[in-house]
């Protein structure tokens, strides 16, 4: 079953390729119902429950006459007869490899994946085309597929489903959660599923949306939380694990001997420092005890001082006994925090794997307008500062990598602020932000297509 499923996604292409196709177009057809054949089959294999088993059976008959069209299409033969299981419409789905993809290269990952599986490899972890890239005729044809889905509402899921298997890497970042979003996509019920054409798409994308929220909490975790103070009715930044109180209180007074070294206001020759310095002092000030809050502020501090240095604005460090005390604090007070802090580790590790991107661009106005709610709805700290924050990270010219640190830390902060909210992302009926005011009405729609914007940004849309 699993070397079935495995070669039916590889002929997963050619049914994208034929969406744009006349005929594909008067039937109002979709990537969908294949997509749900293959996950179906996927999670089959690596979680054959009862539940699983029901789904894939109560989607037999579509999933084999769906998998019989994609291997028409890439074949130019006739359809195969309907088969009686999800899986054995996979199996079937081999012959469409077998007919437009070079033998060779078939036979080659075919030969792999059952010496994987004599050695006791997962073989659903691997990539699709483990002993090279796959033949021109696919790569074309999921361009031309992609291409369609790109502009297909509903699809974008989709999209990074397939990528993630084709480069054999977990869409969640971790296989454990990966898979338990793949069951829990498997079991939408089919009502929902409806026929496959474009409203199920968008209404299925919807839901799937939904089902991610967890996952990209998980995945944005940076040992703090967005909580309501009920004192003062206004949303705080909170630490989940907090630095032990003493090693805290070491850690602020490095910080603070770093600032006071140019004492009131610096000289001519270091005012370009300025704005690091209001940036320490409201590290200082606003952290608390966030450890990877006071922990990003040193490196950006640092990396700023850098390139001031690096511009002429700054007299280099060996130069300068000020700029050379300065950054000593700095850093020292940064490279302790990581090596005393376990959970600053993984906070910094789970950033990390997430891969720089500008997608909160897609939707940058109903990022800004979210992030403005959460600022005026927030104690005095990083949370009011997050309209300014979404400024500086929705900045189209700033470069991806650069900004990483940054948009992964606002993204945090935003699912975060919008859960404290109590606001529901798939909930069409307008609802107040929280604020006892009414000053600030959100609209659901700018919500939900903030939201989407952030699962864009993890890879999870």
């Amino acid at each position: 079953m699993a070397l079935a499923t495995r070669a039916a996604l590889r002929a997963f292409p050619y049914w994208a390729a034929e969406m744009p196709a006349d005929w594909a177009r008067k039937d109002d057809m979709t990537a969908l119902p294949l997509s749900r054949s293959l996950l179906i089959s996927a999670v089959a294999v690596k979680m054959p429950t009862t539940d699983i088993k029901a789904s894939a059976a109560s989607y037999s008959s579509a999933a084999s006459s769906v998998a019989s069209s994609a291997a028409s299409s890439a074949s130019q033969a006739s359809s195969a007869s309907y088969a009686r299981s999800a899986s054995a419409a996979s199996a079937r789905s081999t012959r469409s490899v077998s007919y437009a993809a070079s033998d060779a290269a078939f036979w080659a990952v075919l030969r792999a994946d059952c010496t994987a599986i004599l050695t006791g490899d997962e073989i659903l972890h691997r990539p699709l085309w483990s002993k090279g890239p796959a033949p021109e005729e696919l790569q074309r044809a999921w361009t031309t597929g992609r291409t369609w889905m790109e502009a297909a509402p509903g699809h974008a899921f989709w999209i990074r489903w397939y990528d993630a298997i084709l480069a054999g890497r977990p869409l969640t970042g971790d296989w454990d959660s990966h898979w338990q979003l793949m069951h829990n996509i498997a079991l939408i019920v089919p009502e929902d599923w409806g026929e496959g054409k474009e409203p199920d798409a968008f209404r299925v994308a919807g839901i799937i949306e939904g089902l991610c929220k967890p996952y990209a909490l998980n995945k944005t975790r940076s040992n703090e939380a967005v909580e309501l103070n009920p004192e003062t009715g206004l949303l705080r930044l909170v630490p989940v694990v907090p630095l032990e109180e003493g090693f805290h209180r070491y850690i602020r007074r490095k910080l603070t001997k770093a600032l006071r070294v140019f004492g009131d206001h610096p000289g001519n020759e270091h005012t370009a420092i300025l704005p690091e310095l209001t940036l320490l002092r409201d590290a200082i000030e606003d952290a608390e005890n966030l450890p990877v809050e006071l922990y990003d502020a040193c490196t950006s501090i640092t990396t700023r001082v850098a390139a001031r240095i690096d511009e002429g604005s700054l007299p280099p460090e060996a130069k300068d006994p000020l700029i050379a005390d300065f950054l000593k604090h700095i850093r020292e007070a940064g490279a302790e925090i990581f090596s005393e802090d376990e959970e600053t580790q993984k906070a910094l590790a789970r950033r990390n794997k997430v891969a720089p991107s500008d997608a909160l661009l897609n939707e940058s106005e109903a990022v800004q307008e979210v992030a403005e709610v959460i600022a005026e709805n927030s104690e005095p700290g990083p949370l009011a500062r997050m309209g300014e924050t979404a400024a500086e990270v929705l900045d189209p010219t700033a470069s991806a990598e650069e900004q990483h640190a940054l948009r992964f830390k606002f993204v945090s902060r935003l699912l975060r602020g919008m859960g404290a909210l109590g606001w529901n992302f798939m909930d069409s009926a307008a609802k107040s932000a929280g604020s006892e005011t009414g000053k600030w009405v959100v609209r659901a729609p700018v919500a939900a297509a903030a939201f989407h914007a952030v699962l864009q940004f993890l890879g999870l849309a």
